[in-house]
């Protein structure tokens, strides 16, 4: 016989009976045990490509926490909403750190903060921590530069008045 087993947590027994008819006794099987657990989702957390920051100082991060679990209980790619994420790396900056970001009902995010504003290549990457039904992840490590701006400069040759050919 196959049946589903108890979705909650724990150690389980098990045993088949048989009440018996006119030409047999009645019956009791051994006890058997079972065991279950929560399957913990695999999650995947994508950082986008950052764009260039913008005249104000600013970059925009944005991305995807998505799961699945080894029992097809939600197939890949499905967003996980309304989780925690949090950035590290060279190019986070305390107005970064100082975020609340969270995942929308599609498990994406978008957050716009002050970048460094030290000359660089920095990076960033995504975490979230993890959970009781979903495991922590770490996203891809994206880049984002900042360049002293230059001048523009003009060179301006004024007329030639005459010309000495004698030297």
């Amino acid at each position: 016989v196959t049946a589903k087993a108890l979705d909650t947590d724990g150690e389980w027994e098990v045993m088949a009976q048989f009440a018996g008819d006119g030409g047999y006794m009645d019956s009791d099987s051994n006890t058997e045990k079972y065991t279950t657990q929560h399957v913990i989702a695999t999650t995947f957390l994508k950082l986008d490509p950052i764009s260039s920051v913008d005249p104000d100082g600013m970059i925009t991060l944005t991305g995807k926490l998505e799961g699945s679990t080894s029992d097809n209980e939600f197939p890949n790619g499905v967003g996980i909403p309304d989780k925690p994420i949090t950035f590290s790396g060279t190019g986070v900056s305390e107005d970064l750190m100082g975020k609340d970001v969270k995942t929308g009902e599609d498990g994406s995010f978008s957050v716009t903060a002050k970048a460094l504003d030290t000359d660089g290549e920095w990076e960033v990457m995504a975490q979230f921590a993890g959970d009781d039904e979903n495991n922590a992840t770490d996203s891809n490590i994206e880049n984002y530069t900042i360049a002293e701006p230059k001048a523009t400069t003009y060179l301006t040759l004024d007329p030639i008045s005459g010309v000495d050919a004698e030297g």
